[in-house]
């Protein structure tokens, strides 16, 4: 059969009548949901409903990940509510499109599949991943002051029930497979080598397609929202105030509202999102998200990659540094006046540790990689020295004075001060060209 040809999307079909749907964004490292990203996404639905397969299966070539939602310098672009409206309408339509296709439908998630990118892969009937540190799945919108747009609220709580889905999506946190997996969200979460072969098996022979049941499909009935409603709202309160970021309490009066009916919760959150999308909060967080990308590229610029950080200070900052390194699989040894010090970070680690990575063999290998050194051992080894103690001068002078000739010449030196010039730490050493900011 003719197979069309994309810019973003490449269409195969194996012995077994399997069509594989590569998503693969031109002239990008990244796969974003774009205008045109969408508009061939429909196309090719459009083929793949006149050219009916026995299975579809949907995969990035980007090594990175799946998808990082939406593409938000589109955003930019939405010049008032009823253009925004339009747009995330005809997103939902194309998401609709796929999800009524008349062939059982895959997706394999690696890396982040994020946002825009989760709603597209809950579109699928099914959906398997990467068992790896670095899978990040998530609904993360109420970051960017806003909230699932393309019907993901409709068909994660559908899927997982309500308690579960409303967690996920009114803390913007992401979970990895493992964690995915019990949630329901994916039915398996395997190792790389088996993804591919894993996925065209899989699909060869469906299991029934999988919905919340028992008592997580009960918590969207009319009967228990409003009780889940007013918990939900409690928590919200004690952490946000509503005028300052409407996202979380707009997402959750859309499914207090409309969780009974598919049709008129799309509707909703998609108005919801469109009057959220130039409030103030949005526009700032949006700005934000801008200046942190830009950031990020001055460092892709870089080819440091420490593989031993040493951090002395284990006070909030400096502790739950040392619990994200040791959580990305770095060395990490830290160090405080005493143990007592030390330890509460430890604790703090280990709560993060089970929250980013779930699995109780990951979780031991972060604590194996986070080392509490009191004698400051570490120094010498380090490729990184970071200081997290109090905001006096003369104290950071005085400890930069000491560690300046332990540290190896080509360890970097990183100062955590968030109110004094780092020009001014710098005085005290040899090579002030050493010693940057980080915060």
């Amino acid at each position: 059969m003719p197979n069309p040809g994309f810019s973003n999307w490449h269409i195969t079909f194996d012995e077994y009548q399997i069509a594989w749907l590569i998503f693969d964004k031109a002239e990008s490292s990244t796969n974003v949901l774009s205008t045109e990203v969408l508009s061939e996404l429909d196309q090719a639905i459009e083929y793949l409903e006149n050219n009916l397969p026995k299975a579809l299966i949907i995969k990035s070539a980007k090594p990175d990940g799946f998808c990082a939602g939406a593409d938000i310098e589109e955003f930019r672009l939405i010049r008032d509510q009823e253009q925004a409206l339009e747009y995330i309408t005809h997103t939902q339509k194309i998401f609709d499109r796929l999800e009524r296709l008349k062939c059982p439908s895959l997706c394999v998630i690696h890396g982040f599949c994020l946002g825009g990118g989760l709603e597209l892969a809950l579109a699928c009937h099914y959906r398997i991943a990467e068992d790896k540190n670095t899978t990040e799945i998530g609904l993360p919108e109420v970051k960017l002051g806003i909230h699932p747009a393309y019907a993901g609220s409709v068909r994660l709580s559908r899927l997982i029930g309500a308690p579960a889905a409303l967690r996920i999506i009114l803390s913007g946190r992401t979970i990895n497979a493992r964690q995915a997996k019990k949630y329901g969200i994916i039915a398996h979460a395997l190792p790389t080598r088996l993804l591919e072969s894993a996925a065209a098996k899989f699909i060869r022979r469906p299991p029934r397609r999988p919905r919340a049941r028992g008592w997580a499909a009960w918590t969207n009935n009319g009967l228990i929202r409003p009780v889940l409603y007013r918990m939900f709202r409690s928590r919200l309160r004690q952490e946000i105030r509503q005028e300052q970021y409407p996202a979380p309490y707009a997402q959750l009066e859309v499914w207090a509202r409309y969780a009974g009916n598919s049709k008129k919760m799309k509707l909703q959150e998609a108005r919801s999102v469109a009057s959220l999308i130039h409030h103030p909060t949005a526009q700032n967080l949006i700005r934000l998200f801008f200046l942190k990308s830009r950031l990020k590229a001055f460092g892709k610029e870089s080819d440091f990659s420490p593989d031993h950080i040493h951090i002395i200070g284990a006070g909030m900052m400096g502790g739950d540094i040392a619990a994200w390194c040791a959580c990305k699989g770095i060395k990490v040894t830290i160090q405080d006046r005493n143990s007592k010090l030390i330890a509460p970070a430890i604790q703090r680690a280990h709560q993060f540790f089970e929250q980013k990575l779930g699995d109780r063999q990951l979780v031991q290998q972060a604590h194996d990689r986070l080392v509490p050194d009191i004698s400051g051992y570490g120094i010498a080894k380090a490729d990184l020295v970071i200081e997290a103690i109090s905001e006096q001068l003369q104290d950071k002078q005085e400890l930069f004075t000491s560690i300046e000739h332990q540290a190896k010449p080509s360890a970097i030196l990183a100062t955590n001060t968030s109110s004094i010039r780092i020009e001014a730490i710098a005085e005290c050493l040899d090579d002030p060209s050493r010693l940057l900011g980080i915060h």
